[in-house]
């Protein structure tokens, strides 16, 4: 009989790991947290010149919601994230990874 030898995966706040970190077991590139997210909405929104009700509102997400996205209080669904990234006219992709999808 074989046994699986299990581990303890760290926790976000003591795994940080020159460029990654871990997060519900999965590894991840740090500059894919949301923090960074949080920084591309605020660039997207600025770059449009929209003011936070502005954005709120073409997302139709009220303005408490998205003031607490941008300053990272609030996680977001996949719908919102959608409606986000369609009011700020920036792909998905770039939101969550920033990277750019080749068109």
């Amino acid at each position: 009989m074989d046994y699986i030898t299990r581990q303890p995966i760290p926790s976000i706040t003591n795994a940080i790991n020159s460029n990654y970190i871990f997060r519900g077991g999965c590894e991840i590139k740090q500059e894919d947290t949301p923090k960074n997210v949080e920084k591309r909405i605020l660039e997207y929104r600025k770059k449009l010149a929209l003011t936070q009700e502005q954005a709120a509102e073409s997302a139709s997400v009220s303005h408490q919601f998205f003031l607490l996205i941008e300053i990272g209080k609030k996680n977001m669904q996949a719908e919102n994230i959608v409606k986000v990234a369609n009011a700020l006219r920036v792909s998905t992709d770039y939101l969550l990874t920033g990277k750019r999808s080749n068109q």
